[in-house]
Parts: structure tokens; C-alpha cells; sequence
């Protein structure tokens, strides 16, 4: 068995965030709302010179009527379950990201990736955990992949996962 390098899992981030970001922006085209508009093209910008910040994304926030930010909200989260809760299980275990890099995320006892599990490594253990701790846990899981001797996230962690080479075969015992 051979597990996901740091190069591999790099490249799914940036592919599958970048892809959630795309829909975002599709999302975001359909409001209305000018002050929306107005503070997502400035969190864009921010985004692409690389100087974004918590505060940012407070302040986009703060710009938003509540029903602009309880619908935007809404279907972020919905687009984002679609996207990494969803379509995996529909399609080998990955996201258009995971396919590229060649990789894919099983349960470390060989059984099916059902929802629950999904729902506990995605939701619960990469995006809850993550942006409650302020991206902490995304640090402490790359630190955890480099020194652990199986190379498993937080999240991995949570759900009993792996991201693994998409050549391995579930059949073999993994233990």
C-alpha cells in the first residue's frame, strides 16, 4: 500500500479548493445584492495577491445584508457537500482533485466509505475543526503527515481513513 505523499495531497487542495472557490464565484453571481458583489470582487483581490486574512473574511461578512449572507452561506455549504461528500461516493472514492493526483481516501478497514464517514472526515474533521481552530488543525495535520509514521490527517484520523494511490487495491489487508 502505498499512501499519499504531501506533494499529492498539496495538489488536491489547491485543485479542489480552487474549484469550490469557481463555484463560490458562480454562486455569488447570481445575487443581486451590489454590496455583495462590491465585497467579494475586494475578497478576490485579496485572494489572488495573497494577502488575505481572518479579518477579511469577517469584514466581507459584515458587508452583507443577512439574507444575502444566510443564502450565500447556505449554498456554500451545499455546494461543498456536493463536492467533497457526495460525489465521492459516487465516483471511486474522489474529487476531480483526488482523479488528477491519482489518489483516493478508503477505510482503514477495507469496508465501504459511506456517508457518515464521509460526513465526519470532510465536514466535521477538515472544515468544522479547521475553520473553528483557524486553520490550527490543518497546520497540526500537515505536521501530523510528516512525522507520523502512517501518514494520516486529523481528519483522516476522525473518520479511520487514508488517502492512499488510486493502484492499491482495497482486497489486501491493510493492517
Amino acid at each position: 500500500m502505498k499512501v499519499a505523499n504531501w506533494k499529492q495531497r498539496t495538489l488536491v487542495f489547491v485543485i479542489d479548493f480552487g474549484i469550490l472557490f469557481l463555484a463560490l464565484l458562480l454562486l455569488g453571481s447570481f445575487f443581486k445584492d451590489e454590496q455583495f458583489h462590491l465585497a467579494f470582487n475586494e475578497i478576490w483581490h485579496k485572494i489572488i495577491s495573497f494577502s488575505l486574512n481572518g479579518e477579511d473574511i469577517v469584514l466581507f461578512f459584515e458587508r452583507l445584508s443577512t439574507l444575502t449572507m444566510m443564502f450565500f452561506t447556505i449554498g456554500a455549504i451545499a455546494i461543498y457537500f456536493l463536492y467533497f461528500i457526495f460525489i465521492p461516493m459516487i465516483w471511486e472514492k474522489q474529487t476531480l482533485g483526488r482523479w488528477i493526483a491519482k489518489v483516493k481516501v478508503i477505510k482503514l478497514n477495507g469496508t465501504k466509505l459511506s456517508f457518515g464517514t464521509l460526513l465526519i472526515r470532510e465536514f466535521l474533521g477538515k472544515l468544522f475543526l479547521g475553520v473553528m481552530s483557524f486553520g490550527i488543525v490543518w497546520i497540526i495535520s500537515v505536521i501530523m503527515m510528516e512525522i507520523a509514521t502512517v501518514k494520516r490527517t486529523i481528519h483522516d484520523r476522525m473518520a479511520n481513513t487514508l488517502m492512499v494511490n488510486v493502484d492499491y487495491k482495497e482486497e489486501k489487508d491493510i493492517k
